[in-house]
């Protein structure tokens, strides 16, 4: 199971794409706060698949943490993960330039290597978007061509 994890917002990184920088246990890492257009840096947030889903108070995050902290071991392996990988998963979401559409899904282009990812959250989609995938899913439309 998949648990949202309490994020301090240390950075606006582009206002325009909602792209923040966020850090938990001392490891930054760049969430979108598209779902969370409110959040200002300093805001403690609840972070999902690299989403701020929703502002939480500074009260909440610390006793939420302490908790983790409390599992000790298990707690200090997930964070040395999470130093390896996405803030709340084990791998990154990564931009993709569109190629082609074909329906719900698209092909998309990474560094030379093609794939398909679902695009339903984000349609209407066309060659040439840039896009946040995680998973095989397109999560968010950054940049269109």
């Amino acid at each position: 199971m998949c648990l949202g994890i309490p994020a301090q917002l240390v950075e606006l990184v582009d206002a325009e794409a909602g792209l923040a920088k966020a850090e938990i246990s001392g490891v930054r890492r760049a969430v979108s706060i598209a779902l969370c257009p409110e959040a200002e840096v300093g805001d403690w947030v609840l972070v999902h698949v690299g989403f701020a889903l929703s502002r939480i108070d500074e009260e909440q995050a610390l006793e939420t943490l302490a908790l983790l902290e409390r599992m000790g071991e298990a707690y200090e392996q997930e964070v040395r993960d999470i130093r390896e990988s996405c803030i709340t998963c084990g791998d990154e979401a990564v931009t993709a330039r569109v190629v082609r559409v074909d329906g719900a899904t698209a092909t998309v282009d990474v560094d030379g290597e093609r794939e398909q990812v679902g695009v339903e959250l984000v349609e209407p989609v066309e060659p040439g978007d840039v896009l946040l995938c995680h998973a095989g899913i397109a999560l968010e439309k950054v940049g269109a061509k």
